[in-house]
Formats: structure tokens, sequence, C-alpha cells
């Protein structure tokens, strides 16, 4: 039986009610995580939000990719999860499971470049309640939070150096995934 979870629906508008409210929950987290965390949560607290909330951003890359999957539409050419979005979502547990500064100056500049330009013009067709667009806002909203909280909570703030290093990896990066593509 096929749901409205799963179904293909086109129902996502630029601008729309449902992404009005996806840009207004995202800022609304940006805000009250961090204040929350510093006022009412300890220091374990605080990291345990943290993991939790790249775990969640991993948990929806792996959930997307295995439904494409069963439901026999993946396709490697544009699902594998290489662009930058999804693989940040993947190796945040594993790079930042301990906040560091080096990382996270990288992943501050790599997340709020590309992603807020992903929440405020959205390349996305699903609307609610389709499985696509609860990932790409978990994504793309959580990248967000989850670098503003990271920044705020930790004090990790990066430095004008911290731009360079930003776009050298992702040059690196960038010519990993070509490589990757050319094969």
């Amino acid at each position: 039986m096929e749901t409205a979870f799963f179904r293909h629906n086109e129902d996502f508008t630029l601008f729309g009610q449902q992404h009005l409210v996806m840009m207004g929950l995202t800022l609304l987290c940006c805000i009250s995580l961090p204040y929350a965390s510093k006022r009412y949560l300890s220091e374990q607290q605080q990291l345990g939000l943290a993991r939790g909330i790249k775990l969640v951003l991993a948990f929806w890359v792996l959930f997307w990719i295995a439904a494409r999957i069963a439901q026999g539409y993946f396709n490697p050419a544009t699902d594998l999860p290489f662009d930058l979005c999804n693989m940040m979502s993947l190796v945040l547990p594993f790079l930042m499971w301990r906040p560091s500064h080096r990382a996270h100056e990288i992943f501050y500049f790599w997340i709020l470049a590309g992603t807020i330009q992903a929440i405020l013009t959205p390349h996305l067709y699903e609307g609610f309640p389709n499985f696509t667009f609860f990932k790409y806002w978990f994504v793309h909203g959580g990248l967000v939070v989850y670098a503003v909280y990271v920044t705020s909570v930790f004090r990790l703030y990066p430095t004008r150096r911290s731009i360079w290093r930003a776009f050298g990896y992702l040059q690196g990066y960038a010519a990993f995934v070509l490589v990757m593509f050319s094969v």
C-alpha cells in the first residue's frame, strides 16, 4: 500500500506556505536551541544535543537513499550523497563527534554558503508529507541549525583564515567528486 509519505507529489511551491513555514521553523530552531541549551543544559547535555542533531541529519540521508532503492528509483548519478549538503550530513557524526575548532571552521562556511542558498531557493518538487520533503528540510535546515548551535554554544568562532581553509578544502573536495564522476 502506497502512503502519502512515499507517494510522489508536486505540491511544493517556492515561497509558498510550506516553504515559508520551513524557513520559519529553521530560524526558530537557530535562535531557540542555542539559547535554551546555554541557559538550561549542562555541558554534557549540550554535547548530547549536538550529537543528536548530527545523527538525525545522517539518518535522513541514509533513509532517503534506502527509500529510493526500495522504490526502484535510485540513480547513482544523481542520488549518491556526493553533493555537499548530503556529504556533510554523513560525515559530521564522525568528524565532529567532539566539536573541534579546526573541523568546524571548514564546515561552518560550507554549511552557511551552500545551505542557506538551498533554504532560500530550494530545488524541491515534493511537498509535505513526502519523505523527500522531510529529508530536504531536515538536512538543509538541520545543517544551518547545527552550524549556528555549535558556533554559539561551544564558542567555535571562525577566523579570517578559516575562509581560506574552507575554500581550499572545498577545491579538494570538488576535485575528488570530479574524479569520481569522470571514471
